[in-house]
């Protein structure tokens, strides 16, 4: 199903909105612009159905608010309940960063979630993905 613009700018919104929760503080448009190398004006565009951005864009958006590209597949994905348990809306960064959270795994590397800065989380996040990520070539076949 191909969406409208002004279906897709609800997404769009939905997606920042979800990046909120989940940084617990407003990720607002000119966050998304600075993120994206885009105008806040232009998010605002894409945002109101005034414009429609090409899929370079909207997956740069996608990457920038943690979702996957699948989440602007349609307009009935939109709900207050949102929930990255469901499989089909998990990114790896997420799961993994979800993973590093547990307890048992802050043990298991002798680090102390509490001490470190937000900044540092992140980073330690996607370290561990490259890391992963190098591996995986010793066993593709």
């Amino acid at each position: 199903m191909i969406l409208t613009k002004k279906e897709l700018g609800k997404l769009i919104k939905s997606a920042r909105e979800m990046k909120s929760k989940e940084i617990e503080k407003r990720y607002t448009q000119k966050m998304l612009a600075i993120d994206i190398a885009k105008s806040q004006s232009y998010i605002g565009d894409m945002e109101s159905g005034r414009t429609y951005p090409s899929f370079v864009i909207l997956n740069a958006i996608a990457e920038a608010c943690g979702v996957p590209m699948g989440y602007f597949e349609s307009d009935e994905k939109i709900n207050e309940n949102y929930n990255y348990v469901d499989t089909e809306y998990m990114t790896s960064k997420k799961i993994i960063k979800d993973f590093l959270k547990l307890q048992i795994i802050m043990d298991f590397c002798e680090l102390d979630k509490s001490k470190m800065s937000d900044e540092d989380f992140e980073e330690f996040s996607e370290e561990v993905l490259r890391q992963i990520k190098l591996i995986s070539y010793k066993y593709k076949r």
